[in-house]
């Protein structure tokens, strides 16, 4: 009998001195991509709903020009035309080749949006035709 009990104490020891599995080693988070329109961008920030729907993702907006303008510190402002009175404002570094109704597409990460008088304000875009 006390044989059975030395192999029991024994057994549970080894099994609870044994190293743990080795895990797999989680995978690296990528980021997602997400294609929208401005007349969708517009909406979700109109609806408080734009930072819970975007969260962390990279956005691909994509809509026609409605106005560039060039500011202060080598900036321009793309303004993306929607359905409604709100505009999605691009602010860009350095001066991209589009023009008053050119169909185009920015990227920005949704973090880098700002809820502005006129509808969206994306900080940091990159334009790109589509």
């Amino acid at each position: 009998m006390w044989r059975r009990v030395l192999s029991a104490t024994v057994a549970v020891a080894i099994v609870a001195c044994a190293a743990p599995a080795a895990t797999a080693p989680s995978p690296s988070p990528t980021m997602t991509i997400l294609r929208l329109t401005a007349d969708d961008a517009a909406r979700a920030m109109a609806e408080d709903r734009f930072f819970s729907d975007y969260g962390q993702a990279i956005l691909v907006i994509s809509g026609q020009v409605g106005d560039v303008t060039a500011s202060g510190n080598n900036n321009t402002r793309i303004a993306l035309m929607t359905s409604t009175a709100a505009v999605v404002i691009c602010e860009t570094f350095g001066a991209p080749a589009v023009q008053t109704g050119d169909t185009i597409q920015v990227r920005v990460r949704a973090t880098d949006a700002l809820r502005d008088d006129a509808g969206v304000l994306l900080r940091s875009c990159e334009v790109a035709l589509p």
